[in-house]
């Protein structure tokens, strides 16, 4: 698992985190300049694209046919 998504587990646990414990969190880690800077804008566009994400996801709830 990359450094990035450990990171982004981290601060979900801590809803509480203040701005100023958020960046020096992301100054602290050991990712790439622009992992770094993504994070530091919570540019989740970027840091999707740097870790090589999906363009498009597609979500779907299909409801069961009673006829079959």
């Amino acid at each position: 698992m990359s450094t990035v998504i450990r990171f982004l587990e981290a601060v979900g646990s801590r809803p509480s985190l203040s701005a100023a414990e958020y960046a020096a969190s992301v100054a602290s880690i050991s990712a790439c300049a622009d992992e770094r800077q993504a994070l530091a804008r919570r540019d989740h566009f970027a840091l999707n694209e740097l870790l090589g994400g999906r363009k498009q996801v597609m979500f779907a709830v299909l409801a069961e046919d009673d006829e079959i």
